[in-house]
């Protein structure tokens, strides 16, 4: 277990060459502070752009070059979720994905929650926002933590509106995001609405509710989607879904789904999502025919062999039987993107019971209609039977391949490319587009065919690859990496030119002459994982591994990174890393102890820290000043009863559901 300090709201002080670091309960508390000097030069920022106001920095979700900490001390650790130690105790791991932390200027807003009650019970879970401030200012040498405000949201996830376990995330629970802009900090709440907070004081400035008047206002199974992106002129996108109304919601049609704008002065646009909607409040549909996505009367959908009453495969020419579509919604924990260079959105959606039928659409920003779609079974991924699936034992394999000797690669429950495996509600990944505007990628995981022999369960466990997408701007397949990809929303580092051409002066450049991709990067099969480096058609580059941890997951998050190729990553041993332009690892930090997590994510702020979601805590790091020679923070061992335990719970509750056939 986690030791839990209950300390007053006094300063974090970072003051010359002082820091200090303690505990603090974000949810309200008493007592003492606990220093600890050390040897600290803050670093410097680069004017605002390590302002962190939305999830990964950026409204294309790409992040932001941002100073290199040269050493890492931790000065900070706030407690986002005061129930963490129940729900692993009660889950055998922290079933939830970490709502990001936001940042402008000196202050940092965390969304928080309390009341945890059991995994039955999602109920009793309350959110809400706490927000610090940094004075005199955040790259003052003598510069404090100081608590500056907490409210309250009225914010209701799809576990608790309609069901969780054996349902959409199977008890993964829905994230709470939250953004700034306009002064404000914006938070999801009840119905499909939006509470907007002023960031000076925590004030509510306003209730927007984009559905009142309709037939949904105030609807209890209207949810809010996904955390909320700001585009550059301060417009707040989101999506939110009407589920169905009776006793057995799950797999049955949602009612509506819509996509939203708000606009600075809080009026709202609404379109539907879907022309499937029952609800209809107007606009041209996103996912629409008109780009090529199917509705839900289509018979144009392939259905895996042996489902919905279709024979199984019975020969290498064996093709699946085509059946109903089914209706099209927004993918969960997946904010929309917004390219500042095209202004276009980027929106993942994916059908609501047929596997695998999922696009990115690409959507004007200001009339909110479909521009073009990217279907991602159009993906080039050909790593299952007699790859990675055993000709012989795999079911289907041995039919489909003819012993061996054809179909290599195939998916055996489609006989063609591997199909990812949408609805992927327990998923927390975003599309991401690169700062050019060229390229969109998204990743999500396969069937669930992959290391059962690994594991060497009984029964065998269940687990699954994920892999990544990549499509050229005009939708067209571009790329893909079949080695992992699962809930990470890629980095797009940019590449400066050092040496100026035909002169031989050095320069770091002005504008950048490419971008690779950063990405949590595991290979379970190969028994190690790590951060990845590859360049912008998936390439691999180089791979950052965690020494002697063949399972030290660097926990799924997005990867931040600094201008000159730095780049960090936290694993599930609880070490933070921080690997160089070629992956090697070259400093760490022991911030907590191992505990299995589903996800947490980094931020950063003006002063270049990094601020990491991690197992219900907030952790503010910051540089030494110091660049260290080797790697000093603890490693931890390869296993211990509880991260075994906690590693057993997640590999048995990881099974995603699929809905019920139609």
């Amino acid at each position: 277990m986690r030791r839990k300090l209950t300390l007053n709201r006094e300063p974090v002080r970072a003051s010359g060459l002082m820091a200090v670091s303690l505990q603090l309960i974000a949810l309200g508390c008493a007592a003492h502070t606990d220093p600890a000097e050390q040897q600290i030069v803050l670093s410097t920022s680069l004017g605002s752009v390590c302002d962190w106001p939305q999830p990964f920095g950026t409204s294309d979700h790409a992040g932001k070059a941002c100073p290199e900490l040269q050493g890492m001390t931790e000065i900070a650790d706030i407690v986002q979720d005061v129930d963490a130690d129940a729900e692993i105790a009660s889950n055998g791991f922290l079933q939830v994905h970490e709502g990001p932390v936001v940042t402008l200027g000196d202050t940092m807003v965390i969304p928080v929650k309390s009341g945890f009650t059991d995994v039955f019970h999602e109920q009793t879970t309350q959110y809400g926002l706490t927000a610090y401030r940094w004075m005199p200012s955040v790259t003052a040498l003598d510069r404090q933590l100081v608590h500056a405000w907490d409210a309250s949201t009225d914010f209701v996830t799809v576990d608790a509106a309609v069901c969780s376990f054996g349902c959409m995330t199977n008890g993964y629970v829905q994230e709470h995001g939250i953004a700034i802009a306009n002064g404000s900090v914006y938070s999801p709440a009840v119905s499909g609405q939006f509470l907007r907070y002023a960031l000076a004081d925590g004030s509510v400035q306003a209730r927007i509710n984009p559905f009142a008047g309709t037939l949904i206002d105030g609807d209890a199974r209207l949810t809010v989607d996904n955390t909320p992106m700001v585009d550059d002129g301060g417009n707040v996108y989101y999506t939110a879904t009407a589920w169905p109304l009776g006793p057995n919601p799950f797999g049955a049609q949602p009612r509506g789904s819509w996509l939203v704008k708000v606009f600075p002065n809080n009026t709202t646009k609404v379109v539907d999502w879907s022309p499937d909607n029952t609800v209809k409040l107007g606009g041209t549909p996103i996912a629409n025919p008109s780009v090529g996505i199917p509705v839900f009367a289509d018979n144009i959908c392939e259905v895996a062999f042996g489902s919905r009453g279709t024979p199984v495969a019975t020969g290498p020419d064996s093709k699946p039987q085509l059946g109903l579509c089914a209706t099209q919604r927004p993918a969960l924990n997946a904010p929309i993107a917004y390219s500042p260079v095209t202004r276009h959105l980027v929106a993942y959606s994916y059908s609501n019971n047929t596997r695998a039928v999922a696009f990115l659409i690409e959507i004007d920003a200001d009339a909110l209609t479909p521009i073009r779609a990217a279907d991602l079974r159009n993906n080039d991924l050909e790593y299952a039977c007699g790859v990675r699936l055993d000709v012989a034992t795999f079911p289907g394999c041995d039919v489909i391949t003819a012993g061996g000797t054809v179909n290599i690669g195939n998916d055996p429950d489609f006989n063609g490319r591997v199909h990812l495996r949408t609805p992927a509600d327990i998923m927390d990944e975003a599309p991401s587009i690169s700062p050019d505007g060229k390229f969109w990628t998204i990743g999500s995981y396969d069937g669930g065919f992959s290391f059962e022999i690994l594991f060497g369960m009984d029964p065998p466990g269940y687990d699954a690859r994920g892999s990544a997408i990549e499509f050229n701007a005009d939708g067209t397949f571009a790329a893909s990496n079949q080695e992992f990809d699962w809930e990470v929303t890629h980095s797009w580092l940019p590449i400066f030119p050092t040496v100026m051409p035909g002169t031989g002066t050095s320069t770091i450049g002005t504008f950048p002459v490419g971008y690779d991709i950063l990405q949590d990067r595991g290979l379970y099969s190969l028994g190690h994982l790590g951060v990845a480096r590859y360049d912008q058609h998936f390439h691999l580059k180089s791979v950052g591994e965690a020494p002697n941890q063949p399972f030290g997951d660097f926990v799924d998050t997005n990867i931040p990174f600094g201008r000159n190729g730095d780049h960090y990553g936290m694993d599930e041993f609880g070490v933070l890393y921080k690997l160089n332009a070629d992956s090697q690892i070259v400093d760490s930090l022991k911030i907590t102890e191992p505990i299995e997590v589903l996800s947490g994510q980094i931020s950063r702020d003006r002063a270049g820290d990094l601020i990491v979601s991690y197992a219900g805590h907030v952790h503010v790091i910051q540089s030494l000043g110091v660049q260290p020679t080797l790697p000093t923070g603890a490693l931890m061992p390869l296993s211990s009863p509880s991260l075994a335990a906690g590693r057993a719970a997640k590999m048995m509750a990881s099974r995603p559901i699929d809905p019920p056939l139609l």
